[in-house]
């Protein structure tokens, strides 16, 4: 929790999402799905190749109290996904959502303001609205809301249950949530965000930026216990091989790349080496250049590729 703590009963408890799972053999065979890449495409841009952009196992764990008793955990604030990616036009980015089991309003289903991504689409920010960290004492750590909601959203939402096995796909600009955990068991379910290859690049909202920052200290006290070096390493391969040496919108990590970035993530580690870790301006330099350029790049996967004109 990024504000206020919980005491889990077990480990597992303590997981919320596992993020990008796309090297996993059997986690990635959902994002692979040949119905579900159909689905995805002919709501983008058929034949122009697809892409997944990120990918998440959600967990939701029950059981999360604070001191009183009350349960605390898992709320997830009106948002919308766009705020989380720096790829446009939205239209060509479709997230699925598929139950893994039975969900209800109990154990924290899903929760939309259907049709909002059409009627905020002409808005100022072409859509995207301003999103800031909700001042919930009990937050997991990157959950963003949008800041100034329709006053009458509570009466616009609607509560989706779902079956296990049963799957949504919508717009990254649709305002949705969900609520928390009150049942006595885990509320599981898988997510991929898939993006056509016609996408580009614009930078971040200063909101997303901030949000990076925000998991900086997580990632500084991750960079102490596991050493500088392998910690340097780990966190310059995505952003060195995806976002400064080859600037790259959809590039794939070969070894020849990753053996780069490797060496240029030891040779930064071996600098910063003498320096403490909380006064080392390069060491956070290098976590922030990670967060912001190698969180999503370094998880892309071409699962269709592009089709020209006139073939079959």
């Amino acid at each position: 929790m990024a504000a206020g703590v919980v005491n889990a009963a077990n480990q597992q408890m303590t997981i919320n999402k596992i993020q990008s799972f796309i090297y996993d053999d059997v986690l990635v065979e959902y994002s692979k799905n040949e119905q579900i890449v159909d689905l995805v495409e002919n709501l983008m841009a058929p034949n122009a190749g697809v892409r997944i952009i990120h990918s998440m196992l959600i967990n939701k764990p029950p059981g999360l109290v604070d001191e009183t008793g009350a349960v605390v955990g898992g709320r997830h604030p009106i948002h919308q996904d766009l705020f989380y990616f720096d790829l446009r036009p939205p239209e060509m980015i479709v997230a699925t959502w598929t139950a893994m089991q039975d969900v209800n309003r109990d154990n924290g289903c899903l929760v939309v303001l259907p049709g909002s991504h059409k009627s905020l689409y002409n808005t100022s920010m072409g859509g995207l609205l301003a999103h800031e960290k909700p001042t919930w004492k009990y937050l997991n750590t990157a959950y963003y809301g949008v800041r100034d909601l329709p006053p009458d959203w509570r009466d616009q939402r609607v509560h989706v249950p779902m079956s296990a096995g049963d799957t949504i796909l919508f717009h990254p600009l649709l305002l949705h949530g969900s609520g928390r955990n009150r049942s006595g068991g885990y509320r599981r379910a898988i997510s991929t965000h898939y993006a056509s290859a016609k996408c580009h690049t614009e930078p971040y909202e200063e909101t997303t930026m901030a949000m990076w920052d925000d998991m900086l200290p997580a990632m500084i006290r991750r960079v102490q216990r596991n050493g500088i070096l392998s910690a340097a390493i780990a966190l310059t391969i995505g952003p060195i091989a995806y976002g400064c040496l080859f600037k790259a919108k959809f590039v794939e990590l070969t070894p020849a790349r990753l053996s780069a970035a490797a060496c240029i993530g030891a040779l930064c580690g071996l600098a910063a080496g003498s320096v403490k870790i909380k006064q080392n301006f390069c060491t956070r330099s290098l976590i922030r250049l990670s967060l912001y350029l190698g969180v999503h790049r370094g998880h892309h996967m071409l699962v269709r590729a592009p089709k020209e004109a006139g073939s079959s």
